[in-house]
């Protein structure tokens, strides 16, 4: 699966994900909360596509890679290292590698 393809159904898993925590299953919803989940949905999936999913791979070390090659992470201050910036970020928890069925994605708070 190529990154862009794979960018796009991580980012609609993660957004479903949220959305569903908190307005609940679908079936349980009249109609004005469906179209107000619908707009969540719509919010959430461009939140992620645009803002706080970073990078995105197989596995967290492709997805990393992803996030440095795309400009939204710098790894230069570990030599290059991968190892090392993720010791980094696992210590700074503004951000997350979260698994979904599509790969794993460097995922980055709302607003910086």
């Amino acid at each position: 699966m190529d990154n862009a393809r794979r960018h796009a159904r991580i980012c609609i898993h993660l957004a479903q994900r949220e959305v569903t925590e908190a307005h609940g299953p679908v079936a349980d919803l009249d109609a004005t909360e469906r179209r107000w989940r619908r707009e969540d949905l719509a919010s959430a999936f461009r939140d992620y596509r645009e803002i706080r999913v970073q990078g995105v791979g197989a596995t967290w070390r492709e997805a990393l890679q992803d996030a440095a090659s795309r400009g939204r992470f710098d790894l230069t201050p570990y030599d290059g290292s991968l190892d090392d910036a993720r010791d980094a970020l696992a210590r700074g928890a503004i951000w997350d590698f979260t698994a979904t069925p599509n790969g794993t994605a460097l995922v980055g708070p709302l607003a910086f």
